[in-house]
């Protein structure tokens, strides 16, 4: 992981005008305070718990599940504080089911449902297993230990086509897979969804 020190991304509220000091990054930076990351470790344990009460099979590419649900639930806790929405999502504990329309994302910016995705290579790629209609964009976050930048957001509609699909040389199984220069950065997406007008 990188180790260059940032700035913590300090946004205005959608909708919010006239600051100069309140400039938004085409790449938000996040670190989470330590009762952040504190509560998303017992929050990502339970939800964990539960998946395998369930009998839920991981598509996580990492073997560490526990890890992997640790730095997934906090990059959507960061994606929260970057789009300064509530993270009624993050904070759900109960199982849901893409396949029986359950998952209806991780964070809601206006109307729009994000499903947001994390990885900590700093190459790395924006990636779903499957096509969920319930989903109107795709984040990429990046990053780990509660220190995450949003690399970009891509319409479900753009990721989820048939010449994404395929197995990239990376997993066993296929997955709809975007490069980091094909995304939105956040002030396009603000932008063309006009969301800080």
């Amino acid at each position: 992981m990188n180790d260059e020190k940032k700035d913590p991304y300090k946004d205005p509220q959608i909708g919010e005008k006239g600051s100069p000091s309140m400039i938004v990054p085409d790449q938000p930076f996040i670190q989470l305070n330590d009762l952040e990351i504190e509560l998303g470790s017992i929050i990502a344990k339970k939800r964990n718990s539960n998946n395998k009460n369930n009998n839920v099979k991981s598509n996580l590419v990492i073997s560490d599940e526990e890890k992997a649900d640790r730095e997934g639930l906090l990059s959507e806790l960061a994606f929260c504080r970057i789009a300064k929405v509530y993270p009624h999502e993050v904070f759900r504990i109960g199982y849901t089911s893409k396949k029986f329309g359950g998952d209806k994302g991780d964070a809601f910016v206006g109307n729009l449902s994000i499903d947001v995705k994390s990885t900590t290579y700093l190459s790395g790629r924006l990636i779903s297993m499957s096509d969920n209609k319930l989903i109107d964009y795709f984040a990429l976050m990046i990053g780990e230990n509660g220190a995450y930048t949003l690399k970009g957001l891509m319409p479900r509609s753009e990721l989820c086509v048939e010449k994404r699909f395929g197995h990239h040389q990376m997993f066993r199984r296929p997955c709809y897979m975007a490069e980091q220069d094909e995304l939105l950065t956040w002030t396009q997406f603000l932008e063309k969804e006009s969301l800080n007008d």
